[in-house]
């Protein structure tokens, strides 16, 4: 049989075929020839083409029909423009949802078609497909121009893909929807697309809802390329809109960022893409203090970013290198947030802090401690009743214990101490908060044998007092 003939019979299938499948294969074999594309196309085109419209309309092959002529839409351009005009009435109500189904590439041509007619539900549409979809990078790409220019900022994109995610209730978290769609609005950002004012804030909330906490099942690795999406976006969003980057709550995200990280130390590979942050932060901070209106919740952001130290180092060089800098904002930058108004009362508790501070240690240790002695009470209880004993003097022994061990909680709650990590628990080795056996090799995972102790109080970072024993798995 000779390409003629194959082309004759195609033809046919195309225009008289009992299902949409059969049509839409009819079809592609059609392009694959450029027989579509003919100066004088055949009848029998616009036969298939017609009975693909009104598969399109209702019933269950509507998206296998709407990628179809997605393909014409595209491959055709003689006729696309009526098409598409025929399409508006067509997609009068929506189509079923496209996230997930079938190939990539029948999905990217859903999305043609949606780009072409932008129906009035095209916004929640696309928004849903971004947010539900884990493949199919060319549609996403389509679908979040559809979108971004439907909506008309990168913050009411935001909000509506948000809208979808809550809508869905049980969501399955992936950081990698994250990364995805982050990236998508990334490449269709310009000087021509808006960003919002509270597009940040947004973001935060996306984020808390699509990535786990620290805990996350996310290896060190996975964690910090969302990271480096979420930071690099950030920055991208306070870059344009200038009113965001002078609002605490824009920096949210940062926070948020942070505690999967918690207590250990910024990873070094995020450095590029913390550095721009904390300038703009920085910047934002040293600007509302020549206005004399220092912002409270920019510097708790830094604080809670770098910890308290790394804060007033930043303020301070603030306070060197700016002249002109108002009397009254001195003492906050110096000394943080109600330094301006410092009494000699706060400073003796500023003093009593520092010492109890050294005191931390010891108690990190008494917790340690008593965490064994509740293990071998048990372990010794549990013998005398076995070995038939009264049992009346482990009773007081007991009783003696547990006032120790309720006292040592008490002054560890007190400041802020607490255990951090599970013996047996397998992690992946960190310098700054695990310390290896005499006789440990370093390794990529590690094994718990004691766990680390933390101290948190407020929205401050964890700092680790003792870091947990660990042993090669």
């Amino acid at each position: 049989m000779g390409r003629s003939e194959d082309i004759d019979r195609k033809l046919d299938q195309f225009a008289r075929a009992d299902t949409v499948r059969e049509r839409s294969a009819a079809l592609k074999s059609l392009f694959t020839w450029n027989v579509p594309q003919a100066r004088e196309p055949d009848p029998r085109l616009e036969t298939g083409i017609r009975a693909l419209l009104e598969a399109a309309a209702s019933g269950e092959e509507r998206l296998e029909a709407v990628a179809a002529l997605g393909r014409v839409v595209r491959g055709v351009k003689a006729i696309s423009p009526q098409l598409v005009q025929m399409l508006e009435d067509v997609l009068s109500n929506p189509l079923p949802p496209a996230a997930g189904w079938a190939e990539a590439d029948e999905r990217l041509f859903v999305a043609r078609v949606i780009e072409a007619v932008r129906p009035t539900w095209a916004v929640s549409y696309s928004a849903e497909f971004l947010a539900l979809d884990d493949g199919a990078p060319k549609a996403r790409d389509a679908f979040t121009q559809v979108l971004v220019s439907q909506t008309g900022s990168i913050q009411q994109a935001l909000v509506a893909i948000l809208a979808e995610v809550r809508a869905v209730g049980d969501f399955e978290r992936d950081s990698r929807q994250l990364r995805a769609i982050l990236n998508g609005l990334r490449a269709t950002m310009s000087l021509s697309v808006e960003v919002g004012p509270d597009a940040a804030v947004v973001l935060a909330d996306l984020t808390v809802r699509l990535v786990r906490s620290a805990d996350a099942s996310d290896s060190r690795k996975l964690r910090i390329e969302t990271a480096r999406e979420v930071l690099s976006f950030l920055l991208l969003l306070l870059r344009g809109s200038l009113a965001a980057s002078f609002r605490a709550e824009s920096y949210d995200v940062l926070r948020l960022v942070r505690a999967w990280f918690a207590p250990a130390r910024w990873p070094e590979e995020l450095a590029p893409h913390l550095g721009p942050l904390l300038d703009r932060l920085s910047e934002a901070v040293e600007t509302l203090a020549l206005r004399a209106t220092p912002d409270d919740g920019l510097f708790r952001v830094l604080e809670t970013t770098l910890g308290r130290d790394e804060a007033l180092r930043i303020t301070r060089r603030i306070l060197n290198d700016r002249p002109g800098i108002p009397e009254e904002v001195r003492g906050w930058l110096r000394s943080g947030p109600g330094g301006a108004r410092q009494s000699p009362a706060s400073s003796s508790e500023n003093a009593s802090e520092a010492s109890l501070r050294k005191a931390d240690p010891a108690i990190a240790r008494a917790m340690l401690s008593v965490r064994a002695l509740q293990a071998e009470l048990a372990t010794n209880t549990e013998e005398a009743t076995l070995e038939g004993g009264s049992g009346a003097g482990m009773a007081r022994f007991g009783r003696l214990a547990h006032e120790v061990i309720q006292s040592v909680r008490v002054v560890a709650a007190t400041r802020g101490l607490r255990l951090h990590g599970g013996t047996g628990d397998i992690v992946e080795f960190d310098p700054s908060l695990h310390r290896l056996g005499a006789t440990g090799t370093r390794t990529a995972k590690v094994r718990i044998v004691q766990p680390a102790v933390i101290r948190q109080v407020g929205e401050g970072p964890p700092v680790v007092v003792q870091p947990a024993l660990v042993e090669p798995t």
